[in-house]
């Protein structure tokens, strides 16, 4: 399965975290992640970085988010 693990800053703690999306990012896409420091939730568009390379230990389910 195809997965991409990507470095995400919170927006709110500014603490760097590691990510992980079970799929490959669409750069026009919108997409969030939990802080696992603060719990604060981070929004960014899809990144092109490290596709199926060993996912880090507490790295952070990424999410797709659907525009309404």
């Amino acid at each position: 399965m195809t997965h991409t693990v990507t470095k995400i800053t919170c927006s709110d703690c500014k603490q760097e975290f590691t990510g992980v999306l079970h799929n490959l990012f669409n750069v026009s896409e919108n997409y969030a992640a939990e802080c696992p420091e603060c719990k604060g939730m981070t929004f960014f568009y899809g990144v092109a970085d490290f596709v199926n390379v060993d996912i880090p230990v507490g790295a952070v389910e990424i999410k797709y988010v659907a525009k309404l």
